[in-house]
């Protein structure tokens, strides 16, 4: 555990350090995954689903909030879906809207939330997102959950109608839209990944912010637990066919996850709680005090070692990692005073056993 508390502050100081292009190298990464997802989703128009734009994208969304972003993402999906019919493209613009103006205004702030959901739902791992955001996010990102699920049901629809997996005609815009309203409405998948995705991210995160001990880590083993629990149950009540290895998989790496992630936010140390009492004239006071868990850093230690006989004086340098010296040769010593040299505490007590010579052990920080 303290190795770990000892990256994590090392990891944390290198993050505040480089900060401006940690953020800009981390946005771009994920720009790219979310464009080249889109690309290997739908990928229907050639011409802006290429590799290259998909680069270009990413790099000018490095510099962009996250707005922009999801803009970007949304603009691609839509080309794409005009290769299939512009009814396609309509629906899936004013479900977005719909979720935006009811939805996604109210968490704007968790953008990344909601594009990060169609592409783990692309991916199979749909079962971490409760674990992952429960553990990491507030309860307003479910809402954002929520809405990247529709949008992707929209989307999955639409490439089956592409893939010739109906008898639509995509000329017929009455009869598109028809079909397209009535798989959204009869999509048993989507509202299980809604009732479960969204269900799993409130308890998870009520869980966490509870005041008892190890809150956390109570939430993250019994959320894995219930997730799996509540997605199986789900499925059969649905019908839905879901992979139980990919289940289990998603919910152990999704946990380990959000252990992480809500680690570098803070690990607490009960067993030094301290329960404070006090009043004041209109009220009285409990207060229960966590400290944080930390690894205080190794400081080094400064010897002064002076001569008997004319007060000339060096300073050694000690820590935690001293080197073994079987002797110590004096002249050289009284020869190279002015060089400051570095001796371990076993130098020290080598040349203390010198008759010539008297020490003054003084230890600053």
């Amino acid at each position: 555990m303290a190795y770990l508390l000892e990256m994590r502050d090392k990891v944390k100081l290198l993050y505040q350090t480089y900060s401006m292009y940690a953020n800009v190298v981390l946005k771009f990464v994920f720009s790219l995954v979310l464009f080249l997802a889109i690309r290997s989703g739908i990928g229907l128009d050639t011409r802006v689903s290429s590799v290259g734009i998909c680069i270009v994208l990413a790099l000018v969304g490095a510099f962009l909030p996250v707005s922009v972003l999801t803009f970007f993402a949304l603009a691609l999906c839509s080309i794409d879906l005009l290769k299939i019919s512009y009814v396609c493209t309509a629906v899936f613009v004013i479900v977005y809207i719909i979720l935006w103006l009811f939805l996604l205004r109210h968490s704007s702030k968790y953008g990344y939330v909601f594009l990060a959901t169609p592409v783990l739902l692309l991916w199979g791992g749909q079962y971490a997102i409760p674990l992952i955001f429960g553990m990491a996010a507030s309860p307003i990102a479910a809402l954002c959950v929520l809405g990247g699920t529709v949008m992707y049901s929209i989307l999955s629809i639409c490439k089956g109608i592409s893939a010739g997996e109906t008898n639509v005609n995509p000329d017929e815009i009455l009869q598109l839209y028809r079909y397209i309203m009535n798989e959204f409405i009869a999509n048993k998948e989507m509202y299980m990944y809604i009732i479960v995705l969204v269900g799993m991210m409130l308890l998870i995160n009520a869980i966490r912010t509870r005041k008892f001990n190890f809150a956390g880590e109570i939430a993250v083993i019994s959320g894995a637990i219930v997730n799996i629990v509540l997605f199986i149950m789900a499925s059969m009540v649905l019908e839905v066919k879901i992979s139980i290895i990919g289940l289990i998989i998603w919910s152990v790496l999704g946990a380990i996850i959000g252990y992480v992630s809500a680690a570098f936010v803070k690990i607490l140390d009960y067993s030094s709680v301290e329960n404070v009492q006090f009043e004041d004239d209109d009220y009285y006071y409990y207060v229960k005090a966590v400290p944080k868990l930390k690894v205080a850093a190794a400081q080094n230690k400064v010897k002064t070692i002076t001569r008997a006989d004319d007060l000339d004086s060096f300073t050694v340098e000690t820590n935690e990692d001293d080197f073994e010296v079987d002797e110590i040769d004096m002249d050289f010593v009284k020869q190279n005073t002015s060089r400051q040299p570095v001796l371990s505490r076993q130098a020290v007590k080598v040349a203390e056993a010198e008759n010539d010579y008297s020490y003054d052990d003084e230890y600053e920080d």
